[in-house]
C-alpha cells in the first residue's frame, strides 16, 4: 500500500516543539561576576518543588573555553563534609537549606 503525499514530498526535521525539561520546570536566576571575579557567573535553577541546583552559567570560563572539571571538593570545612548529608523526606530533613546557601554564593 502506497503512502500518502502531501504537496511538498519533504519531511520537516524532527526538532522539538516542546520546551526542555529545564526551561519547564525550573525558573532560572543567575548570579553574577561571584566574589568579584568578573564573568564567573552561576546559574540558580528553582524547581516547582522548591529545590535548588546551582549550575555554571555559559558566560563562565569554564563553560565558555570548554575546559574540563578535575575535581569538585564538597569539605566544606575540617569537619564538615557535603558529601555526608543525606536528604529525605518530604521536608528534606537534611538539606543545606536556602539560607545557608546565600551566604556561600
Amino acid at each position: 500500500m502506497a503512502a500518502s503525499s502531501t504537496e511538498d514530498d519533504t519531511v520537516a526535521p524532527k526538532c522539538s516543539v516542546y520546551p526542555s525539561v529545564v526551561d519547564r520546570y525550573f525558573r532560572k536566576a543567575f548570579k553574577l561576576d561571584v566574589k568579584g571575579k568578573e564573568s564567573e557567573d552561576l546559574c540558580i535553577l528553582q524547581h516547582s518543588n522548591k529545590i535548588i541546583i546551582v549550575t555554571l552559567a555559559k558566560s563562565h570560563p569554564i563553560v565558555r573555553n570548554r575546559k574540563t572539571i578535575e575535581k569538585v571538593n564538597y569539605q566544606v570545612t575540617k569537619t564538615l563534609n557535603r558529601l555526608d548529608n543525606k536528604v529525605r523526606g518530604k521536608g528534606k530533613k537534611g538539606e543545606i537549606g536556602r539560607a545557608s546557601c546565600r551566604e556561600r554564593v
